[in-house]
């Protein structure tokens, strides 16, 4: 298939306001002997704005945007470069921009693959094209190294990879680095504590959709080269994966050879290089969020059928699963842990449906879910990030270009969700699923 290649980027560029002109200076004289005036009526302990000097550049801060929701709920801000980008990655750098990586879109039933790239900036709220990859990928993983570097690993593009890549935001380019045993995509990646990355699992060889793997590989990025580790216990893909607070990584659920769902769950230990059994899930699922919450303990939640509204939560001290309250959504796509500790879950894609905009607040302290507001468009495929502010980014999805940004409301306070957006009904020509965005 071919590869869709963005377009022009975005014009960031913000133009100066011309100064007053000769006209203006009576005004500005008569305006300095007032200020003077009183200044000199004030008391000698009140305070003076203090001017800068001559010639010194003078800032503004920013009016806020309502649009990118300064308060509490969804609201809109710049549309990507790309459009429809689906099942892409979105990481934070270090500088607090996003990089939106790969991913696919569908026109009129032909699936094409991105190797574009493009950077969202929040403090101006638009997207722009940056360097590109040298393959299109989709269903890969994109993890944040300790050096400010991005890696990506693996996907997919109707042939699974074993190539990765690493964006440098200095330069804003990707550079080859070493590439995996085995080709892999729908496998987790996990940054571990001494800055090494676990991958795990994963469809196979071949073309898309093989049986899953029960290798795993670390990437050194002091070496640039992927290293075997021990294997897993049970084959998956579409598993979740997250780092325990002690510096092991939990991966739970995913799929089989005989696309059904798993139960169990198993622990990395990096110091063995092995991995071990611990508790199962009451409800199996795949295409799983997995996420460390500020306790220890890790939220767990499917976006398949089965499974749809219900969530786990491990406790890593007992090694067992418990089961929390129902989301209100019927399904969902991706989730992120706010700064207060709660956990957004949103989108999502129905059987016959196009996606979704609906939302939900898990708080761990009432183990409940909340209506979290109403996203601007309906969704699936898009990805979720928590923004330097805690605000979280939405962006894209395989029927939108577009994006929003989600304020979360104080904690004891309740969005009321809105009548819409609506379902969109399936045009049966779309091939998504393959696992969520990062």
């Amino acid at each position: 298939m071919g590869v869709r290649r963005s377009g022009n980027g975005l014009d960031n560029r913000r133009r100066g306001i011309a100064g007053g002109g000769p006209s203006d200076r009576p005004r500005a004289l008569v305006a300095m002997i007032l200020l003077t005036l009183a200044v000199a009526g004030c008391s000698p302990n009140s305070a003076t704005p203090s001017l800068p000097p001559s010639g010194a550049a003078r800032t503004t801060a920013p009016t806020p945007r309502v649009s990118e929701a300064t308060v509490p709920g969804f609201g809109a801000t710049g549309s990507m470069v790309s459009p429809s980008r689906g099942y892409h990655t979105a990481t934070r750098l270090t500088d607090g921009r996003v990089l939106i990586v790969g991913g696919q879109t569908v026109t009129e039933g032909s699936v094409s693959y991105f190797s574009s790239a493009e950077l969202y900036d929040p403090a101006v709220g638009t997207f722009r094209s940056t360097g590109s990859m040298s393959q299109a990928r989709e269903s890969h993983t994109a993890t944040l190294l300790q050096d400010g570097r991005v890696l990506i690993v693996g996907g997919q593009n109707d042939n699974v990879l074993s190539s990765a890549e690493l964006y440098d935001p200095l330069t804003g380019k990707f550079n080859p680095t070493g590439s995996m045993s085995a080709p892999r995509e729908n496998h987790t990646a996990t940054l571990l504590a001494d800055g090494r990355v676990l991958i795990a699992g994963g469809d196979g060889a071949g073309s898309a959709d093989q049986a899953p793997l029960l290798s795993a590989e670390i990437y050194d990025p002091k070496s640039g080269t992927f290293s075997q580790t021990g294997s897993m216990s049970v084959a998956r893909k579409r598993a979740g994966a997250s780092l325990l607070k002690d510096g092991r990584v939990l991966v739970v659920g995913g799929e089989d050879a005989q696309l059904s769902a798993i139960f169990t769950a198993e622990i990395y230990d990096p110091k063995s290089g092995t991995f071990r059994p611990t508790g199962s899930m009451p409800v199996a699922t795949f295409s799983i969020a997995a996420i460390t919450m500020l306790d220890g303990r890790v939220f767990v939640a499917g976006a398949d059928a089965e499974s749809a509204g219900t969530a786990e939560v491990y406790d890593p001290t007992t090694g067992s699963f418990s089961s929390t309250g129902r989301m209100a959504a019927q399904a969902f796509d991706t989730a992120v842990l706010l700064h207060d500790g709660r956990v957004l879950a949103i989108g999502g894609h129905f059987p016959g449906a196009e996606g979704n905009g609906s939302a939900d607040l898990y708080d761990p302290t009432t183990n409940s879910f909340g209506p979290a507001g109403t996203m601007t468009s309906p969704r699936f495929g898009q990805s979720a990030t928590v923004l330097a502010d805690g605000r979280v980014l939405v962006a894209g999805g395989a029927v939108d270009d577009s994006a929003e940004v989600y304020a979360p409301p104080p904690l004891g306070a309740t969005i009321t969700p809105s009548p819409g957006p609506a379902l969109s009904p399936a045009s049966g020509a779309l091939e998504m699923g393959r696992g969520g965005a990062g």
